[in-house]
């Protein structure tokens, strides 16, 4: 049994040297791909763009492409939602999902600016890298104040993470079910 070239289905042998299945599948495959001395010229299987490559690169491979950006943006297009390899079936604790919205997003930043951008522990001027708004009272525990700015507190991250230790890992960590 063989492989057809241009279509990928199994044939037996006794046509064009074994390497496509019916003469269409040939002619097909010769107007995909015009041979040159030592280089052939093939379309981009992203975008349709012609390319001219040596021969001993374009047989490398069995997807052909113009450009890393095609070749990317095809890699990215097979390895979203279920075909990604952390896929989990599309659960989102509600959590993350609350702390995604816009309205969380507002408080955040009102807090930032309120106290300007500074850390209320230790006064450093903080940047986008390390800042932190955290909740005085609870987030899970206090429903009606998740967005009320007097609620928030900027700090950075190396004094949000003593005010967890003082707090207690028990409130930190608890399962996703516990934390609303």
């Amino acid at each position: 049994m063989f492989q057809c070239k241009y279509c990928h289905t199994s044939f037996s042998g006794n046509t064009r040297n074994n390497i496509f299945c019916t003469q269409t599948c040939s002619n097909k495959h010769t107007a995909h791909h015009r041979y040159e001395k030592n280089s052939i010229v093939f379309l981009c299987d992203e975008c349709g763009i012609e390319k001219k490559q040596k021969l001993s690169v374009f047989n490398r491979g069995s997807k052909h492409f113009c450009s890393p950006k095609c070749a990317n943006r095809n890699k990215g297009r097979l390895i979203i939602g279920s075909n990604h390899p952390m896929w989990k079936g599309g659960v989102t604790d509600k959590l993350h999902k609350l702390r995604a919205t816009q309205e969380y997003k507002k408080w955040r930043l009102a807090v930032y600016k309120r106290d300007r951008w500074t850390c209320q522990i230790c006064f450093i001027k903080c940047s986008k890298e390390v800042i932190i708004a955290h909740h005085l009272k609870p987030f899970k525990d206090y429903k009606e104040l998740r967005y009320t700015v007097s609620n928030g507190q900027t700090l950075c991250r190396g004094c949000h993470k003593v005010t967890h230790k003082e707090i207690g890992l028990a409130t930190r960590f608890q399962s996703k079910e516990n934390s609303l």
